[in-house]
């Protein structure tokens, strides 16, 4: 198993494992098991976090991003991106 790096804003290291993973259909109703997502076709990402029914868009993700949040749900109303994969 490979410890995948990724760096937060101010560039120190994230370390991410992932055990499992599901393609994510976006849809305003479904929620998933929560989970860190990566997006293989930029664009904006519209997520709910676990906590919170609020709605936040992620804009301008690019391709093959790693996003180390945890999410309940991807949102199809404000979602363009696509590829997006759901890892636990």
């Amino acid at each position: 198993m490979e410890n995948t790096k990724i760096s937060n804003p101010t560039g120190t290291p994230v370390n991410f494992i992932a055990f499992s993973g599901e393609v994510v259909t976006p849809s305003d109703t479904d929620r998933l098991t929560m989970g860190q997502l990566f997006v293989g076709t930029g664009g904006n990402v519209a997520v709910k976090f676990p906590d919170t029914e609020t709605t936040v868009v992620l804009k301008n993700i690019p391709d093959g991003s790693f996003l180390p949040i945890y999410v309940v749900a991807v949102l199809s109303t404000g979602t363009t991106a696509l590829d997006i994969v759901i890892l636990r």
